[in-house]
């Protein structure tokens, strides 16, 4: 879409003004696991004001396809989510807003809605499509990409032996403008008759690249996590599931305390 080219180029510099003159306020809310989060308090609109800004964005920018719609942390300022995007909408000003919005205390909110929106699909997540590695009491979903810096040293962290009661559902990523060898490093794990211990020649680089396996069957399961990660929203690697929460990046922290928890 051309128009939404042509604004992201300037649209960054705004909302960080925005970001700037906002006082957000935080609110306490209870994920899928009963865990107390602090969330941004969405400003209070009817569904009908809300309804209303909504056809005028549409008849607007009639290009966009509005997965979801609502009030923004900021008052006057709305957020959609459109392919799997967090973006903002300026209904006076008839402006679309690219960027993260970022509390006094340096909490992402873009991220944190994001996070929300996908775990309320992770029990859409077909887990038999996925590689399983392990056989532990606590599962956990990664999508990585073999390439991936930090994928390599979140796999190198299991093998500290935090990993010996996980079990991993893996889907792979590839993030094929950056790392145009990957998708064929995945296609080789997925190829191998013990995929876990190719997964690991290749997550620890022991593998040369013109030992790569290749068949249509790993093509095609290479496809298939491709298509599960874009519905899911997947915008980077490695993005973690820990039962409902969506970790996007490396926290070890956060993976340490949820599999030494009881």
């Amino acid at each position: 879409m051309k128009i939404l080219t042509a604004m992201n180029k300037y649209s960054v510099s705004l909302l960080t003004v925005l970001a700037m003159l906002a006082t957000t306020v935080l609110a306490e809310t209870k994920t899928a696991d009963s865990k107390t989060v602090q969330v941004a308090k969405l400003e209070t609109i009817s569904p009908e004001e809300v309804k209303r800004v909504e056809d005028k964005l549409k008849k607007t920018f009639t290009q966009l396809t509005v997965e979801e719609f609502g009030p923004s942390p900021i008052p006057g300022i709305f957020q959609l989510t459109t392919n799997h995007r967090v973006i903002y909408y300026h209904p006076e000003k008839e402006l679309l807003i690219f960027g993260a919005i970022f509390s006094k205390d340096g909490r992402n909110l873009t991220e944190e809605h994001m996070s929300l929106l996908q775990g309320a699909k992770i029990k859409e997540l077909p887990l038999d499509k996925a590689l399983v590695l392990g056989d532990g009491d606590k599962e956990i979903i990664e999508f990585t990409d073999p390439d991936c810096p930090y994928c390599l040293e979140l796999h190198k962290y299991y093998m500290t032996g935090i990993g010996k009661n996980v079990k991993r559902y893996v889907f792979f990523t590839p993030i094929r403008n950056r790392h145009p060898n990957a998708p064929a490093k995945a296609i080789h794990i997925l190829c191998s008759d013990n995929k876990e211990a190719a997964f690991h020649e290749v997550y620890t680089q022991q593998l040369p690249f013109n030992e790569m396996k290749n068949c249509n069957e790993g093509v095609q399961m290479l496809s298939e996590h491709e298509a599960i990660s874009r519905q899911f929203g997947v915008n980077g690697t490695p993005t973690i599931v820990l039962e409902n929460s969506v970790l996007p990046g490396l926290d070890k922290a956060r993976i340490a305390q949820f599999v030494n928890q009881q």
